[in-house]
């Protein structure tokens, strides 16, 4: 039997990545959007290490804050991942991602 993959291993992975890399953790803290379509470099590299069977959203919001997904879609995986402490203050921020086959 074909044992599919934990997408929310795969979607944590893949925030753990987002988190390491300057250019994206700044942009993240800086603009500090729930929306996430707005920053494209975020958006395309997520993109670029998922196949292109599976389908995802990506959103940004306060620790306090359920961060749901904008609109159910069956059998969705999620993994989040705090943002927090760029070189001039401490303000934390979390992002979710949400992955689900297309």
């Amino acid at each position: 039997t074909f044992e599919q993959p934990d997408l929310a291993d795969t979607a944590r992975d893949i925030l753990n990545e987002v988190a390491n890399n300057p250019t994206y953790r700044n942009q993240i803290l800086v603009v500090r959007i729930v929306d996430l379509s707005l920053t494209p470099q975020i958006v395309q590299f997520i993109n670029a290490s998922l196949p292109d069977y599976l389908l995802f959203e990506v959103k940004t919001c306060e620790l306090n804050s359920v961060c749901g997904q904008s609109s159910y879609q069956g059998e969705v995986f999620s993994g989040e991942r705090i943002i927090s402490a760029d070189a001039t203050k401490y303000d934390p921020i979390k992002v979710r991602l949400f992955i689900w086959y297309g």
